[in-house]
């Protein structure tokens, strides 16, 4: 209990110290002009001021007196009744330098009146300004500009010009940075700026002498692989020196080429790689550490093959010539298509002008013997000055030479390797096909898959089974999806043997499937009726189906039209080709549901 009583008379007591102390700030305060202004279009002035609160209530008015010379004596020009009221506009007579002094009425006492400072009218133009630096940005190439806070008190903030024959104004601003994106073009020429500020009243002080941006220009010698540089001088510093900075490949991490000093305006960049993109930039830098930075300008010196030059494939297509699929993205010079049959001597076989250069071309090279020479391929560049640039030509790209030698019960093919995908080869296939022709290449049976490092292959057979023709192909294919979006295949030429007849028998068949029918596959089987037969016996040795329409053969019903159940039958056939000769098969085959 005690201890409330305390801390409500120790309010009390506070709260009337706090009262107090007001009253005597209120009668010790008059009101403090902070400026005043002077309009000469319309000869008024507006005077600004901070009022003090009333504690004590008795406040009556502000009386403002002024004269426009110090000669005159001060005349009442106006009263405002408002306490809180901070500014004030007073109709002038004339457009002479006014002063201006407040009283206000009353102080605490209810009796003295409180007068303020005397005040003139501020029409005195802010001190001129200068830019620290204007500036290309590395990012946007714009031109950007900055500039240290103006001294003055009330310096309220800038005018940004461009130069031109109207010095246009650019924007007004209360910062110390400004980007134009809107006149200025630093990448065509060398662009002026200038600066302004202007104080609370708007009196604005001359406009500075300006800065230039550094204007850098300049050419490629593609045959001398030689960059020379020419540049406009920076002007209004000390200038100490001029950084080349060059950046390979990027627009960002730039490094200094050369420092030169303050009067030099040329240079040349030499020994330059080929298939870079060198971006190059000017900085100046300030005897006190200002710096300034030029447009960016970029060359591309020829690109070397690498990634953008490279034969896709070369295959032997169907009819036994080469195809060779190729790319280039070169936009100079000769493109050259070489061909060999030793992989030493090469000659020009096609010849491209780069310029007109499609991208990527497939051509068909007819004078060639597949199957029994490798040839070999490479795109080559020549570059408009005359000279073969070797980092621009392609690997070299071969043929597949298939070779396949009979034996007693086997074939035993081989090839050279394929390693010029630009993914390398993932696989080889071996594929067969029987018949009196090639068919398109998707009728081919796969008969093996090997990995990239076999190039041999066995197919066992019986003689029998293949009477007719026999034909044999390999495909590389390549590793997986490359650079360029694709996955090729390259094909090697088509090796074949010729017999009389060339029937073979499925060893199995899905009468409600896909293989509906069970019968004799083949070229040169005569089509006339009773020329050839074929038999089906189950298991049991019964027999369930006989035709002499061989080539329509079973499609796995019985005499009541069923299906017959799944399982394993046993075929007897016999069969009379075109050319008189008849053949004997028997065998087994699988009938799956």
């Amino acid at each position: 209990m005690v201890r409330t009583q305390f801390i409500r008379q120790f309010t009390i007591i506070l709260f009337l110290f706090i009262v107090s102390l007001n009253q005597i700030l209120g009668i010790d305060k008059p009101v403090h002009i902070t400026g005043v202004c002077l309009n000469k279009s319309d000869s008024t002035a507006t005077i600004k001021w901070i009022p003090f609160a009333d504690s004590c209530g008795s406040f009556v008015s502000y009386q403002i007196y002024g004269r426009d010379e110090p000669s005159s004596l001060y005349e009442f020009v106006a009263s405002e009744n408002i306490l809180n009221q901070s500014t004030a506009t007073i109709k002038l007579k004339n457009n002479k330098e006014w002063e201006f002094f407040i009283v206000t009425r009353y102080a605490c006492n209810g009796t003295d009146s409180l007068v303020s400072d005397t005040v003139k009218v501020d029409v005195e133009q802010p001190v001129e300004w200068e830019l620290d630096s204007v500036s290309v940005d590395l990012i946007t190439q714009k031109t950007i500009m900055g500039w240290k806070p103006h001294p003055a008190k009330d310096s309220k903030g800038f005018f940004v010009y461009y130069m031109d024959n109207n010095n246009v104004l650019l924007t007004d601003t209360f910062g110390h940075f400004f980007m134009d994106s809107l006149y200025g073009n630093p990448e065509k020429q060398s662009e002026k700026y200038a600066l302004a500020t202007y104080d609370s009243c708007g009196n604005t002080s001359p406009i500075s002498n300006g800065l230039n941006t550094i204007f850098l220009n300049g050419s490629f010698d593609t045959c001398g692989r030689v960059i020379s540089l020419q540049w406009s001088h920076y002007h209004g510093v000390n200038v100490k020196n001029y950084l080349i900075k060059v950046s390979p490949d990027s627009f960002i991490n730039y490094q200094i080429e050369a420092t030169l000093n303050a009067n030099t305006d040329s240079f040349k960049i030499e020994n330059l790689e080929s298939g870079r993109r060198y971006c190059v930039l000017i900085q100046m830098i300030s005897d006190s550490g200002v710096t300034s930075t030029s447009n960016r300008i970029c060359f591309e010196t020829p690109i070397p093959t690498g990634a953008i030059n490279n034969i896709y494939k070369v295959s032997v297509t169907e009819s036994q010539q080469i195809q060779i699929d190729f790319m280039s993205k070169l936009k100079t010079g000769t493109i050259n298509l070489l061909k060999s049959s030793d992989n030493t001597h090469f000659s020009i076989y096609k010849s491209y002008e780069a310029k007109d250069f499609p991208g990527s071309i497939s051509i068909i090279d007819t004078a060639v013997e597949v199957n029994s020479t490798i040839y070999y391929y490479q795109i080559t560049h020549k570059d408009e000055c005359g000279y073969v640039i070797p980092q621009d030509s392609s690997p070299i790209s071969n043929s597949i030479l298939l070779n396949v030698e009979e034996k007693s019960i086997e074939s035993e093919l081989t090839w050279n390797s394929y390693s010029t995908f630009a993914k390398t080869t993932g696989q080889y296939q071996v594929h067969k096909q029987y018949g009196l022709k090639i068919f398109p290449r998707g009728t081919w049976n796969l008969i093996d898959v090997l990995n990239p490092n076999q190039t041999t292959s066995f197919d066992v057979y019986q003689h029998q089974e293949y009477a007719y023709k026999l034909c044999y192909v390999v495909s590389a294919i390549e590793n997986d999806i490359n650079v360029f979006g694709r996955q090729d295949t390259a094909f090697s030429n088509s090796f074949c043997f010729i017999r009389d007849l060339a029937i073979y028998f499925p060893n199995a068949f899905a009468p409600r499937g896909i293989n509906t029918t069970f019968g004799p596959v083949g070229i040169g089987i005569i089509e006339e009726n009773n020329a050839s037969i074929l038999q089906v016996y189950n298991r049991w040795g019964e027999k369930i189906f006989e035709t002499h329409n061989v080539l329509k053969g079973w499609d796995g019903r019985d005499s009541a039209g069923e299906f017959c159940q799944s399982g394993t039958y046993i075929y007897f056939a016999k069969i009379k080709g075109e050319l008189g000769e008849a053949v004997e098969f028997k065998g087994t085959f699988y009938l799956i549901d």
